[in-house]
């Protein structure tokens, strides 16, 4: 296309040229050259959209480019002149225009807004009008590059253009930040590349979205100078003023961007360094120092380089101090990776005295330390009177030791007790003469002059003791011994010196720890009374349930095998009764009689077994029985036989009454007599 217009253009030179031809000639070669551009741009535009995919259908409107400008002053926009050739089949609806930009073997269509083309599109070019569109469209990205600008109609042919542009580049060379002079500022050193045809005047320098004011940019060791103009092959390292801790963009990847009034820019993606790391650590708002307070800053080991500071901002509720100047205890605001630093800040708190407070720490380099609230005590830096004491009757111990001061030391103690006595001392006694209510003071006095003064009412009067006991068991039987024990009665102010006990039966005792047999059975009232230190008395009472043993049943009896007939003596003397006497006896002989001696006689009338009861019943009418079995027996033949020396003895022989036999020839008296004596 491009090649059929300057064939035309050539030819027109040539009939200027050869005023002599003819007029017919020339028409015919002015028709010649016409119908030889209009194929030459047909087949030129054809070629391009099927090389692209598109179909040129026949007999429609096709137009053509006859130039394209792209001033290189400016690279906001370009131009382009749409030619609808007058053989055209009718008028052309122009209804976008495009870059085509290539990338090795990718190209990339760029199309332009309508409303970014001035007339706007889509717009009607009757046949053989030729306007011209100017497109704003920054094409600086492609300057020295071959671009082809394309069109596009509604119903019809578009056209096609090849144009190199001018060469022209901005660069952005260095892009430093050094946050060990300061965090506020950067250097960008920004060049204008020795192939530019042109000078450019850089006017805006950019730190992502955010634009850098022009007051905020300087010429590295000169004036404020934008915009600033750079000849090909020049370069200049501009100080841009840019807060990164306000901006949060320690640590991160951001663009920096610069452009020029021609409209061209350069952009360089850089890495920001770490921030400095502080906190406060720790803040002191002490009275009497009320005209300052001190502030504890720490460097993390975290951080990069060391930080200086430089002073700290205070915000209050309705109120921000800013610029409140920090000077190090030491004398040296600089503070390494891992230090930290006590800084005093000259601001009289006074008027904060309860507040809440917002402390910032700043230091020369702009880093800031975390925020450090601080509720301001209004008695911080004042001692503190506090004490404490022990009433023993009107004997009373104070103590003063939790006493304190926040920011100092407490050197004088002054008591007031109330009773027109004073006494000094942080440990100290005193002793009341009478009972009553006093109100003791004590007035504490620190290194810098400050004072606090505490109040007690005491109530003085010896407290009695606490009567308390315990004892083994509190149910026993009679001659069981009991166990007392007062160790646990105490007297709350001053000693139980006396123990005295009352086993409410006749019975009493002394001491911490008793003990008691009851003799009778009943239910005692055991009572304790402690005495202390003064005089003062307590009882304290226990039940103690004393049963009665019973008694114990125990006879003798003269046989256990009597005859039929014959008489058997019990005997129930041996009964007895630990805690009383017996005072009945009951015998059942188990033949159905009884008796109600103490020593009875009975004599069976039948032989057989029998079981002999003893009741017997004390005087507390508690019983207890024994019992024994007897066997009556039948008697046996009884012979009389004449003891000439002795007299008579019976000789009872083991014979029974069905069966007797005569006495033994070998008996005789002077046999009988010698088993007596044996016996």
């Amino acid at each position: 296309m491009k090649s059929s217009l300057r064939g035309a253009t050539d030819m027109h030179r040539f009939f200027r040229q050869k005023r002599a031809l003819s007029t017919l000639q020339m028409v015919i070669l002015l028709l010649i050259a016409g119908i030889t551009g209009a194929i030459l741009s047909y087949l030129w535009t054809e070629g391009y959209y099927v090389d692209k995919g598109f179909n040129i259908p026949e007999d429609t409107t096709a137009v053509t480019i006859l130039n394209a400008t792209f001033p290189i002053e400016n690279s906001t926009y370009f131009n382009v002149t749409v030619l609808n050739p007058s053989f055209s089949v009718g008028a052309a609806n122009v209804t976008s225009i495009a870059l085509v930009t290539s990338a090795g073997d990718f190209e990339t269509i760029h199309l332009i807004p309508g409303s970014s083309v001035e007339p706007t599109l889509p717009r009607l070019i009757s046949r053989g009008v030729s306007p011209t569109f100017k497109c704003h469209f920054n094409w600086d990205s492609f300057a020295g590059q071959i671009v082809r600008v394309v069109t596009f109609l509604a119903d019809g042919s578009g056209a096609t253009f090849p144009y190199r542009t001018g060469e022209v580049e901005l660069e952005i060379l260095e892009v430093k930040f050094n946050t060990s002079v300061s965090a506020e500022r950067f250097n960008i050193t920004i060049g204008n590349s020795a192939g530019s045809l042109i000078p450019l005047n850089v006017t805006e320098i950019m730190f992502d979205s955010t634009i850098i004011p022009t007051e905020n940019i300087t010429v590295k060791d000169g004036p404020p100078s934008l915009p600033k103009t750079l000849q090909p092959s020049h370069n200049e390292t501009f100080v841009c003023l840019l807060d990164l801790q306000q901006l949060g963009a320690f640590d991160s990847l951001h663009n920096i961007t610069a452009k020029t009034v021609q409209g061209y820019s350069a952009q360089l993606a850089i890495q920001t360094p770490p921030p400095v790391q502080l906190n406060i650590s720790n803040a002191i708002f002490a009275h009497p120092e009320t005209g300052s307070f001190r502030l504890t800053i720490v460097n993390l080991n975290t951080s990069p380089h060391s930080a200086s500071i430089s002073h700290a901002t205070v915000e209050s509720e309705n109120q921000t101090f800013r610029n409140v100047v920090l000077t190090a205890d030491s004398g040296d605001p600089k503070l390494e990776p891992g230090e930290n630093r006590t800084f005093t800040a000259n601001w009289n708190w006074s008027s904060f005295a309860g507040e809440e407070l917002q402390i910032t720490g700043h230091t020369i380099q702009g880093f800031t330390t975390g925020e450090f609230m601080y509720e301001v005590d209004p008695a911080f830096g004042l001692p503190k009177a506090v004490f404490t004491y022990l009433l023993r009757a009107f004997s009373v111990a104070f103590n003063a030791s939790g006493s304190y001061d926040t920011y100092g030391e407490i050197i004088n103690f002054a008591w007031d007790f109330g009773d027109e006595q004073l006494g000094t001392g942080e440990v100290t006694s005193h002793i009341f003469n009478q009972s009553g209510e006093f109100t003791v003071t004590l007035n504490v006095t620190d290194n810098d002059g400050l004072s606090d003064e505490a109040s007690l009412i005491i109530d003085v009067y010896n407290k009695p003791p606490v009567a308390s006991f315990t004892v083994s068991n509190e149910t026993v039987y009679t001659l069981e011994p009991v166990f007392f024990n007062a160790s646990q009665s105490f007297d709350p102010d001053g000693d139980v010196v006396a123990f005295l006990w009352d086993f409410d039966d006749g019975g009493v005792g002394e001491g911490a720890v008793a003990n008691h047999t009851y003799l009778e059975d009943g239910i005692y009232e055991a009572a304790l009374t402690v005495e202390d230190d003064l005089g003062a008395r307590a009882n304290a009472t226990m039940t103690i349930t004393v049963r009665n043993r019973s008694p114990v049943a125990s006879f003798t009896e003269s046989t256990l095998t009597p005859l039929v007939n014959e008489n058997v003596t019990f005997n129930a003397t041996q009964s007895f009764d630990l805690d009383g006497t017996i005072i009945q006896y009951i015998w059942d002989f188990g033949d159905g009689t009884n008796s109600t001696e103490a020593v009875a006689t009975h004599m069976y009338s039948s032989n057989g077994t029998f079981i002999v009861t003893l009741f017997v019943t004390d005087d507390d009418n508690s019983t207890a029985s024994a019992n024994k079995t007897l066997t009556v027996i039948l008697p046996l033949l009884q012979t009389r036989i004449q003891m000439p020396q002795s007299g008579e003895r019976t000789i009872r022989q083991e014979k029974s009454l069905e069966n007797l036999c005569p006495i033994p020839h070998w008996f005789s008296p002077e046999s009988a007599e010698g088993r007596k004596s044996k016996a």
